[in-house]
């Protein structure tokens, strides 16, 4: 058997590794802190760039980084509906850009995208509209907010909020009779939308029958089109609104 080290000697051993190990708790107790921050540091940097391409030019750069926003909408949601409360009017219009870009994804968003629609920055407000939009159905909470955005005083607002009611399903027929008053708007646009969504809400009764028999008169071309398309959707196809399509029909662009 080998012979033991004298008791004192073992001590002193003892005592010369207790600092090292010592280091390496301390050091492995620092890591196990900072990893996750810089894991969060690393996702916070690429949700920032993808933020950033989604208002490229370029149609394919924008649908990218909208795919990867979704592949990422655990950390992304939390991240855009606290960015719709932020000081910077550039801040929140990114978010509720990415949020219209993310559709039914971004469900949960609805609540918060409401109290954007009466967003100081216009901007907010329209995008903030597109985006209940695009979320549909699922938005349907957001009807009697939208029926409201109807009334904004910029265009843009009004025409997003006529688009997103006519997406809303059975819940947006509520908004029928503001959408028969927006087919009176002054902005031409504006009519268009609110046609083209009494056609999608796809109801067939006098009062909306006759508005868009008399927004086929509309000064507009595009609004007579999109009456003409509204009153076939719902089933009131005759003579006035084939003619209505065949002259009113959009050129497209070369």
């Amino acid at each position: 058997m080998p012979n033991k080290l004298p008791q004192n000697t073992q001590l002193a051993l003892l005592k010369k590794k207790r600092p090292m190990t010592g280091f390496f708790f301390f050091l492995s107790l620092f890591l196990v802190s900072i990893l996750p921050q810089a894991a969060h540091a690393d996702k916070t940097a690429e949700i920032n760039k993808l933020l950033r391409q989604i208002r490229s030019h370029n149609r394919d750069v924008r649908r990218k980084a909208a795919t990867a926003l979704r592949e990422r909408k655990k950390f992304v949601i939390p991240r855009l509906r606290k960015d719709l409360q932020n000081k910077d009017s550039d801040v929140r219009r990114k978010a509720a850009l990415a949020l219209g870009y993310l559709g039914e994804e971004a469900k949960a968003t609805t609540p918060a995208l409401i109290r954007a629609l009466k967003d100081k920055d216009i901007h907010v407000r329209y995008l903030a509209a597109r985006a209940l939009g695009r979320i549909g159905v699922e938005a349907k909470a957001a009807v009697p907010a939208l029926i409201q955005a109807l009334k904004d005083r910029d265009w843009l607002v009004r025409q997003d909020a006529a688009e997103a009611l006519g997406m809303m399903g059975t819940r947006g027929r509520n908004a029928i009779p503001a959408l028969i008053r927006a087919l009176r708007d002054r902005e031409h646009v504006v009519r268009g939308e609110a046609a083209k969504a009494l056609g999608h809400l796809n109801v067939k009764n006098k009062a909306v029958v006759s508005a868009l028999m008399r927004a086929l008169k509309d000064k507009d071309s595009a609004v007579r089109y999109h009456a003409a398309s509204a009153l076939n959707w719902i089933g009131m196809e005759n003579q006035a609104t084939k003619e209505a399509l065949r002259k009113n029909r959009p050129r497209r662009r070369r």
